[in-house]
């Protein structure tokens, strides 16, 4: 017994340390609004492509390119169990001028890796001069 609830304290404290090096490609609908413009809609058909790769268990990396090259933001992660196949995460970056914050979920596969990320997300100056509200969803991509 005192076993099981050793493996299960590790589990829901330590829920991204086994996702470290994955990589999501992301896909986002939502409205942008930039100053003195009406407000545009994106979805995954033409959105900007971005990949988001775990560095560790407190930080992301956020990419405009496949080959991660160009990056765009590093995020503060925090995130807790909440299954064992899913964690809750809350990612930030920036200032209250330049930002991207997000919180949502990862879904584990049976291995423990990262399948998949759904998120609200919100955006004002990264990419662009304007601001977003958007939902997110990405994929392991490796």
């Amino acid at each position: 017994m005192k076993r099981l609830m050793l493996a299960i304290v590790i589990m829901f404290t330590s829920s991204l340390s086994w996702a470290v090096g994955e990589v999501l490609k992301l896909n986002t609908k939502g409205t942008q609004y930039c100053n003195g413009m009406k407000p545009t809609s994106f979805s995954s058909k033409n959105d900007i492509d971005l990949w988001v790769s775990i560095d560790s268990l407190y930080s992301a990396t956020v990419y405009l390119d496949q080959y991660l090259t160009q990056d765009i933001a590093v995020l503060d992660i925090e995130s807790s169990m909440i299954s064992a196949k899913k964690a809750s995460f809350s990612a930030f970056y920036g200032d209250a001028d330049n930002h991207l914050a997000a919180i949502g979920t990862f879904n584990f596969d049976a291995n423990g890796e990262i399948k998949s990320l759904s998120a609200n997300l919100t955006r004002r100056g990264v990419l662009n001069g304007c601001y977003a509200k958007a939902s997110a969803t990405g994929k392991r991509i490796y």
